[in-house]
Order: structure tokens, then sequence, then C-alpha cells
């Protein structure tokens, strides 16, 4: 402060103490108002430094959620590809299943074809009936419906 005063009255030339005050007095009125200002920039930059905290503290939120949710996603997906696995495992026996009971549908239609005939061709399709019994529909039968 005494430096304040020296340098006024050495700017000034004047040595009158009531100008020296009211020198002194504008000048700590100035910084006063500038030290105001810089309180107030201060007060606004730290409301902003709080606001940018709050919104990067919901963002991580949130990230953190859609990162819980992509998680819970992907066991999910890990699941559901494992069940499309077992469907179409159990697709692929269905149609070999399918396809075996085609295949003695076909023959029995065939033999049961050849028993209306009348003359020794009808012998043989009655006869290969007769030997089966029905075995082959009991084994596709056994396998299609256990």
């Amino acid at each position: 402060m005494d430096d304040l005063v020296h340098r006024l009255r050495a700017k000034s030339g004047v040595v009158d103490d009531s100008y020296d005050h009211a020198c002194l007095i504008r000048e700590a009125a100035d910084r006063i108002e500038a030290l105001a200002g810089v309180m107030e920039t201060l007060a606004r930059l730290q409301e902003q430094r709080d606001n940018a905290i709050r919104r990067t503290e919901c963002a991580w939120g949130r990230l953190i959620s859609m990162h819980d949710r992509y998680n819970s996603a992907q066991d999910t997906l890990v699941a559901l590809r494992a069940e499309i696995a077992q469907v179409r495992e159990r697709a692929e026996t269905a149609e070999a299943k399918l396809a075996q009971a085609a295949g003695v549908l076909k023959w029995y239609a065939e033999q049961a074809r050849l028993a209306r005939l009348i003359h020794a061709e009808g012998d043989v399709g009655r006869h290969a009936i007769a030997n089966d019994g029905g075995a082959l529909a009991r084994a596709v039968l056994s396998e299609i419906a256990p």
C-alpha cells in the first residue's frame, strides 16, 4: 500500500494528502470493481464447470446402462445362436426321419399296387407285405413318435 502511495505521489508531484487519499480511494475502487468482475467471471466459470460435470455424470450413467444392455444383448444372442443350432439339428433329424418314412410308404404303396394284380406279379407284392408283417411301418413309427 505504501508503494502505491509513493507511486501516486511521484506521478502527480503533489504532496497534498487529501489528493493522495482521493487517488488511492479511486484506484482502490477501480481495483475492487475489477476484482468484482473477476469474481463474477469466476462464478460463471464454476457454474459452467459444475454443469459440465453433471452432464458428464449423466452421460457416463447412460453409457454404463447402454454397456450393460449391450452385454445382456450379447448374452441373449449367444443363447439364441445355441438354440438355433439345436433347432436346426432337430429339423435335420426330422427331415431324415421324414425321408425314411416316405421311403417306407413308397415301398408299401408299390407292394399294395402289386398285390392288387391277379397274376404272378401280384403274388410278389402280397408275399412281400405278408413277410414284412408291418415291421417297416413299426420301425419308422417308433423313430417318429417314440
